[in-house]
């Protein structure tokens, strides 16, 4: 069995074609609520990865309906989950690598203060470090 040849504006057409009959990823949008977990982020580019944790905590009041309290903390430091939610969906951790990108990050603060992840605010730089031997 021969196969006939097509032409590159065919194979495009087919190919794009394809792509858009899959369901392609649907980021979650701010309106979207965070999911509990354990996610990491940056805070700049080319900066190291801080870890988050997402808790949620249902709140019954009376007759009224739930409303569920989201609690994000961003390293150790609590903010408002509207700031990473967006941002962070698509990287997530187990808790073990969560709680080691924690301690890392208080380790190299009080033991490397110029380590990366001690200022994960700055864009690592490789000619600023040390040399490792």
């Amino acid at each position: 069995m021969t196969d006939k040849p097509i032409s590159g504006r065919e194979f495009f057409k087919a190919a794009a074609e394809a792509l858009r009959s899959e369901a392609p990823y649907r980021r979650p949008t701010p309106k979207d609520h965070p999911k509990p977990g354990w996610y990491w982020t940056r805070l700049v580019k080319g900066g190291p990865k801080i870890p988050i944790r997402i808790t949620a905590t249902e709140v019954v009041r009376g007759n009224k309906p739930n409303r569920v309290l989201f609690e994000v903390f961003v390293g150790d430091q609590e903010v408002v989950w509207t700031t990473v939610w967006p941002d962070c969906s698509a990287n997530k951790l187990t808790e073990k690598e969560h709680r080691y990108l924690l301690e890392m990050g208080r380790w190299t603060t009080a033991n490397d203060p110029d380590a990366p992840e001690a200022n994960p605010r700055k864009k690592i730089n490789l000619h600023d470090m040390p040399p490792l031997f």
